[in-house]
C-alpha cells in the first residue's frame, strides 16, 4: 500500500495561480483593441461571439446564406442597411451604435484602411 500526502492549501494556491494565468491569457486574446486592429467588423464579431452565436446561426437568423454572411463579415460585399438594423436587433444593440458595429470599410476610424483616401 502506498500513502500519498497532499498539501491541499499549497495545491489550491498553485491551481488558483494557473487559473489566473489562463484567464489573463484568454482576456488578452479577446481584447477589443487587438481584434479591432486586424479584423473587419471586429466589434460585431465580438458581440456575436459574446452571445454564443456561431456564423451559421447568425446568418440563418438574418435570412442569409453562410457564403453571404462570410462576404459581409470579410468586407468583400457591403452590408445592406436592412441587414445592419436586423443584426443590431438580433444582437440586442441600440441603433445609435450602428456606426460602431458597422464602420465604413469594416474598420474603425483610426485603422489604416480608413485613412487611405485621406491626403
Amino acid at each position: 500500500m502506498i500513502t500519498v500526502q497532499i498539501d491541499i492549501p499549497a495545491l489550491a494556491k498553485e491551481i488558483g495561480s494557473e487559473l489566473e494565468k489562463l484567464k489573463k491569457s484568454q482576456e488578452s486574446d479577446h481584447l477589443p483593441a487587438n481584434k479591432l486592429r486586424h479584423t473587419p467588423f471586429a466589434l460585431l464579431r465580438l458581440r456575436v461571439e459574446e452571445l454564443g452565436y456561431d456564423c451559421a446561426y447568425f446568418a440563418r437568423k438574418l435570412n442569409m446564406s453562410k457564403a453571404t454572411m462570410s462576404s459581409r463579415m470579410t468586407g468583400k460585399r457591403p452590408w445592406l442597411i436592412t441587414e445592419m438594423y436586423a443584426a443590431m436587433d438580433l444582437l440586442m444593440l441600440s441603433h445609435d451604435k450602428l456606426h460602431e458595429y458597422f464602420p465604413k470599410n469594416g474598420y474603425p476610424k483610426h485603422h489604416k484602411t480608413q485613412e487611405k483616401g485621406k491626403a
